[in-house]
């Protein structure tokens, strides 16, 4: 009897987190996707370095196989993603309060819903810098990110609560961009500014134009 009312539990629990795995993982991966392949339409000498970085991964091989291994080697081209990601997404995290506190004298109750505001967050000059608003690959240059604050950077969210399908989106990252940018290059025919929302979304269309190397 207590294994049956586990498992009844337990079910809609699982089917849960499975309907957030895939359907909030696939709107943020193609957000992402989108931003990227138009930050590297808009800075071709990093799309360069990208590609140099995955014909060297790839040398002497035919086939698009791609192993976990492969996206480890992927660091420079990791780094450029999480760059876009840091600059253009924008999926705010929620919590409720477990129990109350003292923000800049204001106090919230223990209860509260509260959204934390990744993109001011990604956008702290006093972290990333006057330049904040540049894309600059070299911020998650190993160095860098060791020096600095683990809950600067919380495209996933942090800690005990942090998203169950982070690694998965950038495997998936880093596997779209190894089999796109080892065929083709890409550049931009049409722009469009970004509008934040929970998922960053351009403001009309954005079109890109893909050349076959």
């Amino acid at each position: 009897m207590t294994t049956k009312f586990n498992s009844w539990i337990c079910k809609p629990f699982l089917l849960y987190q499975v309907n957030l795995f895939i359907l909030a993982g696939s709107d943020t991966s193609s957000s992402a996707l989108t931003w990227f392949f138009r930050v590297m339409a808009k800075h071709p000498e990093e799309q360069v370095r990208v590609q140099e970085e995955i014909d060297r991964v790839f040398a002497g091989r035919d086939d698009d196989n791609v192993t976990y291994n492969d996206l480890n080697e992927l660091i420079y081209t990791t780094q450029c993603l999480r760059e876009s990601i840091r600059v253009y997404m924008n999926v705010p995290p929620f919590r409720v309060l477990r129990e109350p506190i003292k923000v800049n004298g204001f106090s919230i109750p223990a209860g509260t819903e509260v959204m934390v505001h990744s993109y001011q967050i990604h956008h702290n000059p006093d972290v990333w810098g006057d330049d904040h608003m540049d894309f600059r690959p070299d911020r998650f240059e190993r160095a860098n990110v060791e020096k600095r604050d683990p809950f600067a950077f919380v495209p996933f969210s942090a800690g005990q609560r942090n998203c169950i399908g982070q690694q998965f989106a950038m495997e998936v990252l880093r596997l779209t961009a190894a089999r796109v940018f080892r065929r083709f290059s890409v550049s931009l025919v049409k722009d469009s500014l970004p509008i934040y929302k929970i998922v960053t979304k351009p403001e009309t269309e954005i079109l890109l134009k893909f050349h076959r190397r």
